[in-house]
């Protein structure tokens, strides 16, 4: 290896990103609430010659925050409510960055109030 150059990429070390936490007025039938919730995600690979936060584009988040707002209450209730969430978000990034890109969607944090 040369002196001075980056070591290695190593795939056993996963490569998270945190999203900026997201504040999202849900409808919910009338009655406005606010939905925080902090994401991070965990990818399987990277497009060569990219870092993980190329991939935060303006149309990423334009797919989380239109998702996001047809959420109800009933959406975030009960014992597989995240389990649920999580699965809608993996599905919907997919979609948008291709197979094999996202290895896991992490909810950080969820506040309904």
């Amino acid at each position: 290896m040369l002196h001075g150059a980056p070591p290695p990429a190593d795939a056993s070390h996963p490569n998270f990103l945190s999203l900026p936490e997201m504040t999202i007025t849900l409808q919910n039938g009338g009655r406005p609430r606010q939905l925080r919730i902090g994401v991070s995600l965990e990818f399987a690979k990277i497009p060569d010659g990219s870092k993980p936060e190329d991939i935060l584009t303006p149309r990423l988040y334009d797919q989380l925050v239109t998702y996001l707002r047809t959420l109800r209450d009933a959406d975030l209730e009960g014992g597989v409510a995240l389990d649920r969430l999580r699965g809608d978000l993996y599905r919907r990034l997919t979609l948008l960055l291709g197979d094999g890109v996202v290895r896991d969607v992490l909810i950080t944090s969820l506040v309904v109030a």
